[in-house]
């Protein structure tokens, strides 16, 4: 099952639970230890909030995976600010939609499937092998529970299972196929004339008094950001280690219990044949049943292949054609009588029948596979690095909620949180809201100063997590509100721009003329008349596809909106580009495309079209799922 929920989790669900299976502690940095005060939520399904701190930590995953993705080129400005912002939102509500879709339609994930997905993630292994000590140790150190991590990592399987029963059954039909293939493929002959903006600019003039106007009507345009300097207070884990000792005791207790973790990760290679039986069987049922894995058991015992009697009895569709092979096991992956029996085996030994919730077993031991203990003086190093690194971590957690205690407690002044934490006041260079300098830099530093709370009411703000090691707390020391720039200032880029566009209009003029011709006249020999007197701005792209790059991208689009033409003509268009120029696009012919015939060619866009219809599919049943809950939406509530 967990396979499957792999193999089919598409988008922004699927992001978040790989996200979460592959970095299992991004999500979870201090920021719940900092939420001191209010009951503010960023939005409500049914009666559910979604927390300020829920958001924070989406936000913070969410900029992390568009850095990776983006890197210099991520945008830094208010609009995508505010558009990230909404995304987060209304992931965060689909999340919690399904989350509750889940619970209330019996798509929980049971405790050996949970187990088993635990055991398979990498930060909790040491040599290879899963760790119940690392386990809770990681966990510690980030401030969770075991039972809160489980709780939420199965909350998100559940979850991905919804996901995985929406979208498995989307398929494609042939008909389908066959459409796409010829729409992809098919291919155009396309030429155009391309109108410059920059050869009108020379024909473009702009007086004193244009400018002018355009800077009296535009001001809001012309304007110096708002700045701040602030003081602030920042904690770091780094400054913390020289407080944290380790001594030889605590090594050697972290070995010991390396050691007896290891032994206890002990894996096994075990085989079975189960004859299923349910809690609500009949007598009749539960007769047969025994009577059948009796004689199986009897059968072994005269020496009859373990393999081909699970093949021909065994009710276990995934092993029995496998001789009944499950794999390598380890404690915590099984029911519980399942497993007491398996670990109480020798190698090569054969069980008793062994009753569980799921019916009858026989279980065969083939192999045991013991970790690799390490000694002591291999160990020490590594050891006393992780003691160190997780009493640090502990430790931080602990200054930064009293940081945020202080400064929300003493609101009015940074001082006594500087005297309790013995840290340094400091104060930044001035900065806007799009960009500053040193601490300054960061976005969430950046947003938080310039809270209302922050600059109207002189408040220290809520603490800062920058990262899951590095916590700020801020107030504003100065504060300049934005001013307009002269008219001397702007001028230059006043006429630089009005000239542009006076141009851009000159250019689509131009080619409107062409264009209204060529739809009196669209004949291949007028075509090739208009193009004779406009050689050098005229390009032939001769047979293109869909997704050629051998011109702007609009301009292919363009050509593939246009209907086939007649004989003899050109069906044409005018366009006006992104960069301000008009171009007149010409489809000369369409060559329809033949239908793949090889067979992994055809397969692969099988797939491809089938996914794109369950993502389609997903999305159609989220939206009807969502429009059964109750949303609400503060802000949005607020504005309408």
């Amino acid at each position: 099952m967990l396979q499957s929920i792999n193999d089919r989790i598409q988008g922004w669900l699927g992001w978040f639970i790989v996200a979460l299976i592959s970095v299992p502690f991004a999500l979870w940095g201090i920021q719940s230890y900092l939420d001191v005060g209010g009951n503010k939520f960023i939005a409500k399904v049914n009666d559910v909030e979604i927390t300020p701190a829920q958001f924070d930590r989406a936000m913070s995953q969410q900029r992390a995976r568009m850095q990776q993705i983006f890197g210099k080129n991520l945008p830094d400005n208010d609009a995508y600010n505010a558009l990230l912002k909404k995304q987060v939102t209304e992931q965060l509500i689909t999340t919690e939609v399904l989350n509750q879709y889940a619970n209330e339609n019996g798509y929980t994930l049971s405790d050996q499937s949970l187990s088993a997905a635990i055991r398979s993630i990498d930060a909790f292994k040491e040599d290879g092998q899963f760790s119940q000590n690392l386990y809770e140790r990681v966990l510690n150190s980030q401030g969770m529970s075991l039972a809160g991590f489980e709780t939420i990592y199965r909350q998100e399987l559940s979850t991905a299972h919804v996901q995985n029963a929406i979208m498995a059954s989307a398929f494609g039909t042939d008909a389908e196929l066959q459409l796409q293939q010829s729409l992809k493929n098919q291919q155009r002959n396309v030429s155009y004339i391309m109108f410059n903006t920059a050869d009108y600019m020379k024909n473009a003039s702009i007086s004193d008094d244009e400018a002018k106007q355009f800077y009296e009507e535009k001001s809001f345009r012309f304007m110096n950001p708002e700045q701040v300097s602030v003081q602030y207070i920042e904690l770091k884990a780094e400054q913390l280690e020289n407080e944290i000792p380790v001594n030889a005791e605590d090594i050697k207790k972290s070995y010991d219990e390396y050691v007896a973790n290891a032994k206890n990760n002990e894996q096994r290679k075990a085989r079975h044949i189960l004859v299923n039986l349910n809690a609500d069987a009949s007598e009749d049922d539960a007769k047969a049943a025994k009577e059948k894995i009796t004689s199986v058991k009897t059968q072994l015992d005269a020496g009859a292949s373990f393999a081909e009697l699970a093949k021909k009895n065994s009710d276990d569709e995934g092993s029995a054609s496998n001789g009944g092979d499950l794999g390598l096991v380890s404690k915590g992956m099984m029911v519980k009588p399942f497993e007491d029996a398996l670990f109480a085996l020798n190698k090569g030994q054969v069980s008793g029948v062994v009753r569980s919730e799921f019916g009858y077993h026989i279980i065969k031991l083939d192999d045991i596979q013991s970790a690799n203990i390490e000694s002591f003086e291999s160990k020490k190093a590594s050891l006393e690095k992780s003691l160190k690194e997780s009493g640090v971590q502990n430790l931080f957690y602990e200054r930064a909620e009293l940081m945020a205690n202080l400064a929300y407690e003493n609101p009015e002044s940074l001082d006594l949180v500087a005297e309790q934490l013995k840290l340094e006041i400091k104060t930044s260079p001035m900065f806007t809201r799009a960009s500053g300098s040193g601490v300054a830099s960061n976005q969430k530093v950046r947003a938080a100063a310039f809270q209302d709370s922050i600059i109207k009411e002189n408040l220290n703000s809520d603490a800062v997590e920058i990262s899951n090691t590095h916590v700020v707390v801020l107030r504003v020391a100065k504060h300049q509100s934005s001013t307009p720039k002269s008219f001397d200032e702007v001028k230059a880029a006043i006429v630089s721009e009005l000239k542009t566009a006076k141009a851009g209009q000159i250019a689509s003029e131009k080619a409107a003329s062409i264009f209204s011709g060529l739809e009196k006249n669209s004949t291949l020999d007028n075509w090739n008349s208009i193009i004779a007197s406009h050689k050098k701005d005229t390009t032939s792209l001769n047979l293109v596809k869909r997704d050629s790059n051998k011109a702007d991208r609009q301009i292919i689009q363009t050509a593939f909106t246009l209907a086939k033409p007649a004989a003899n003509s050109v069906s044409v268009k005018q366009v006006k580009l992104a960069n301000g120029n008009t171009a007149v696009v010409a489809v000369h012919s369409v060559v329809d495309a033949k239908v793949a015939a090889d067979k992994t060619a055809v397969a692969a866009e099988q797939k491809q079209l089938a996914d794109k219809k369950a993502n389609q599919e997903f999305a159609a049943v989220v939206a009807a799922i969502k429009s059964q809950f109750e949303i609400y939406i503060p802000e949005q509530s607020s504005e309408e």
